[in-house]
């Protein structure tokens, strides 16, 4: 008889250690009575995604609780005992994602690749398939009606939004070509239950639309909307802008009145990249990309509502994927850690902290001695890796139910360089002070209540693991396998309370072998988007599972523009096939008109534009052809004006369009919890066709996005807390009139509205400007 197998180039394990004692012997198993139970689980990938089932209240329901795993290859595995036995659900899948209901046993689970969708309720004890004969782009349940849920659903291609009340048994069409949508505030503070904020499409514009009565009638629109961002109240939308390229506008009340945000001397700079940082301590935190450096942006506070911004960190460490070095202390207020450089030109950052959100930032001291009991130089600095180093690192980690405690990787120096070496940290009074507690970098948890910490390294395989129940003054190792293993994370349940861990990461069952991969690009000899990508990828009858430290390899090649890289530009429709011709529409746009407000130069349109994304070579004669003409403003505008209404987009303008949403957590596994609720993977899947994709960056989780799961449900670094080291009002307007608010026009119907466009010490110095 012939038998089938698989080859494991990588085994994944999940590991479960509960009850830990409080003393165990140097390199004895973590099994040893009285100290830790291990329970191993080989799964079929990576960990994706972790999903604690919790009370409708919002904690833990211990008694009924289950958990379910989302592995990189699709499969959804579930265990009944919090993580002691998993089996996998065979009867469901592949899913990419799960949309938890506030009833404790009814969930939702869909892939977006494949379309399908499946409910649980009752804690995954049996499913029920959903509507088979459906394309599901995305999906969202409604936050107060467990059996309501919307979801984007590809009719021939065209995404329309529907509705379900019955937990998907009969599915209702609720308006045409939309991109985006999202519940908002639906059924909580005062907000109606058929409240949905969304974005729609006509031709190639996008408008911003609120609906309080699930798109019977529309009430609000904001036009030439790019994508948005929601948590709880507070919306975030970018739009563009003839004059700036971007604009960032925010309603703090969840989606009725808007505002546009306005950054110092907003007149004269071009708002090129966002990252919105934090939203939860009644202000917004937004790092922006001010003159296209890859290293640095500029951090801005906001007043109560989100409005008028001041600067709150120059030369704030970012990453060209957005991804920025800027992080709260959890469960205190006011407290962040950051990375900066003191200058434009400097190559090399340090860490700094502040406990007044932003108004005074102190360099962190070193320990006084390092783990091995010598003593460190005195002045000397502490230095942590944050998101920008998180490729190989985990970050920051702190955790509301245990105030004061905060680990992270880092190094002692003058700088942060990546090529000194890395310890593990740990401070007790919220970063002030810093003890070493390992060598190398490690991942790390802390549970019932801050009394235990668990660390291990994370760079190399491993059979012992570290923990203390001292905060860091002592620890005690264990071995928890006789078998090495790369661990990638430790997780525990998001209320912080118990003593149960849950541990996974990788062991390598048998080399990789060259043959196993092919070279593959997705259109042959053509190109894609303005480029000519060639990738490697695994072969399809080599039946092994790739390990996580596997970086395949691929090459990009830029193309020369040609028409099919090009599509009409605002007030301009295809007419014909081929060769394709774009014909004006719009009578009342005069492409040949200056703009009101001028600055420098404007674009004249030749009725094309370059589809968003696309990276070719705009030196070719298609492109010359075919793009705006620029001209010289004819004069200057009154630099005591401001918009107050939106911006008209200039014909033919052409725009560097992003939105990178990046929220700073500090949950690990937990932390990816919050994101999936609130950005979910769609997310980034509608907004790749509508953001360049070389400043595509959506979403992000607590300790590093690369490889590590989304966890719903879970406490992060950034989010909640109560108790404010600041008066509330520090940074709101005394003694001046509230700003005038801009209220977007309403339109009669969804269905008729037409959009016009488409993350110490006071003195001053270097870490203190004075702004």
């Amino acid at each position: 008889m012939r038998r089938s197998f698989l080859a494991l180039c990588t085994a994944s394990m999940l590991l479960l250690l509960t009850a830990f004692g409080t003393s165990v012997a140097l390199g004895e198993s973590c099994n040893r009575a009285g100290s830790a139970r291990v329970v191993e689980t080989e799964i079929d990938g990576p960990v994706e995604v972790i999903e604690w089932i919790r009370k409708p209240d919002g904690s833990l329901n211990l008694k009924t609780q289950a958990v379910f795993v989302i592995t990189s290859a699709g499969s959804l595995y579930r265990s009944g005992d919090e993580g002691q036995s998993w089996s996998q659900q065979t009867r469901v899948g592949p899913v990419k994602a799960v949309s938890r209901t506030n009833n404790t046993d009814m969930q939702w689970f869909y892939n977006p690749v494949t379309g399908r969708a499946w409910t649980t309720d009752n804690q995954g004890l049996t499913y029920t398939a959903v509507a088979p004969d459906r394309q599901f782009v995305f999906l969202q349940a409604h936050p107060t009606l467990a059996s309501t849920a919307l979801a984007i659903i590809s009719d021939n291609s065209v995404k329309n939004l529907y509705v379900t009340t019955d937990f998907g048994a009969t599915w209702h069409k609720k308006h045409d070509h939309v991109e985006q949508a999202e519940w908002g505030s639906a059924g909580q503070d005062g907000v109606p239950e058929g409240n949905i904020i969304a974005l729609v499409r006509a031709g190639s514009s996008l408008s911003f639309v609120r609906s309080k009565d699930y798109f019977a009638t529309t009430d609000y629109t904001l036009t030439n909307a790019v994508v948005f961002l929601f948590h709880k109240k507070v919306v975030f939308i970018v739009r563009t802008s003839s004059r700036r390229g971007l604009e960032l506008w925010s309603s703090v009340d969840g989606g009725q009145v808007y505002s546009r945000a306005l950054f110092p001397n907003s007149d004269q700079i071009v708002e090129k990249r966002y990252t919105i940082l934090d939203l939860d301590e009644g202000e917004a935190f937004v790092n922006v990309d001010l003159d296209d450096n890859t290293n640095y942006g500029t951090t801005f506070g906001s007043d109560r509502f989100d409005r008028e911004f001041s600067e709150v960190l120059r030369y704030n460490k970012r990453d060209p994927s957005g991804r920025v070095d800027f992080r709260r202390v959890f469960g205190l207020e006011g407290i962040y850690v950051a990375n900066r450089f003191n200058a434009s030109d400097a190559k090399f950052a340090q860490t700094v902290l502040t406990f007044n959100k932003g108004a005074d930032w102190k360099l962190l001291p070193a320990p006084a001695k390092d783990l091995d009991g010598k003593t460190i130089a005195a002045g000397s600095l502490l230095h942590l890796l944050g998101r920008t180093d998180s490729s190989k690192h985990n970050q920051l980690y702190s955790n509301e139910k245990a105030i004061g405690l905060v680990i992270a990787n880092g190094q002692v120096g003058p700088y942060l360089r990546s090529s000194d070496k890395i310890g593990t940290y740990l401070s007790r009074d919220a970063g002030q002070s810093w003890i070493q507690i390992g060598w190398g970098s490690h991942t790390f948890e802390i549970a019932n209540h801050g009394a235990i910490t668990l660390f291990a390294e994370d760079s190399k395989p491993i059979t012992d693991l570290k923990y203390s129940w001292t905060q860091g003054a002592s620890s005690a190792q264990c071995s928890f396998t006789s078998r090495p293993m790369t661990l990638t994370d430790i997780a525990t349940e998001p209320d912080n309370t118990a003593r149960t861990f849950i541990m996974y990461g990788t062991r390598d069952a048998k080399a990789r072998a060259a043959s196993d991969f092919e070279n593959w690009s997705p259109l042959g000899d053509k190109c894609l988007l303005g480029e000519q990508f060639t990738y490697q990828r695994r072969k399809q009858d080599s039946v092994c599972v790739v390990s996580d430290d596997h970086q395949p390899s691929h090459k990009v090649q830029t193309c020369p523009c040609v028409e099919e890289d090009y599509e009409c530009d605002f007030c301009y429709e295809p007419v014909g096939a081929r060769p394709k011709v774009c014909k004006k529409v719009c009578d009342e746009f005069d492409p040949t008109k200056e703009p009101l407000e001028c600055i420098d130069t404007w674009f004249q349109t030749k009725g094309y534009r370059l589809v968003p994304g696309n990276k070719c070579d705009r030196e070719s004669d298609v492109a010359k052809a075919l793009e705006p003409t620029e001209h010289t403003c004819s004069s200057v505008p009154d630099s005591g004006s401001r918009p107050g209404g939106p911006s008209e987009l200039s014909g033919g303008a052409m725009f560097g369009i992003v939105l990178v949403v990046l929220f700073i957590l500090g949950g690990g596994l937990v932390v990816a919890a919050v994101i999936l609720s609130m950005i979910n993977p769609q997310f980034r899947e509608m907004a790749a066709r509508i953001v360049p994709q070389r400043y595509q960056q959506f979403g992000g989780a607590s300790r590093g996005d690369e490889g590590r799961p989304r966890a719903s449900g879970a406490g992060y670094a950034k989010v909640g807390g109560s108790g404010s080291l600041l008066d509330q009002d520090d940074n709101s307007l005394e003694g001046e009139e509230e700003p005038a608010p801009f209220t977007p026009f309403p339109s009669s119907s969804s269905s008729s509205s037409r959009p016009t466009t488409t993350g110490g010490d006071d003195e001053d110095d270097d870490f203190n400007p004075r702004v």
